[in-house]
């Protein structure tokens, strides 16, 4: 936590750390660092399909909520095969993150939780385990 703590304290670290990590491609979602953030190409919306691919079946796999709602919305990670069913991903509304509290992983001890401003008096909050 300590460690978790000091990069968000610190732009240059935080900025470091993510630097760090495009160069350690592990994952799809580690590639997207690689794009110019601008060029979005055929290759770009390829890559980021990929990253949706891995996020929303980590998201099935890991989160009940989640998954509630893929099933409540009648979608199926099998449906995600191009970018233009990236549309179809059912989202989370800033009205139900004001009302419900949301964490990463009910198996962990949160790390950091981080609220919106609440601009309208109420704030969104979610938080974010080690791991």
């Amino acid at each position: 936590m300590d460690e978790l703590n000091e990069i968000i304290s610190s732009p240059e670290l935080l900025l470091a750390r993510a630097k760090l990590q495009s160069q350690n491609v592990s994952n799809a979602v580690d590639r997207l660092f690689h794009f110019d953030s601008f060029k979005k190409d055929e290759k770009w919306q390829q890559a980021f399909l990929a990253a949706m691919q891995e996020t929303m079946s980590a998201q099935h796999c890991h989160y009940d909520f989640y998954r509630g709602l893929m099933r409540l919305s009648r979608f199926e990670l099998a449906s995600l095969c191009d970018f233009d069913a990236i549309a179809d991903i059912p989202y989370i509304t800033s009205g139900v993150l004001k009302n419900y509290h949301f964490t990463s992983s009910a198996k962990h001890q949160p790390a950091l939780t981080v609220s919106s401003s609440g601009t309208t008096g109420q704030k969104a909050q979610i938080s974010i385990d080690e791991v």
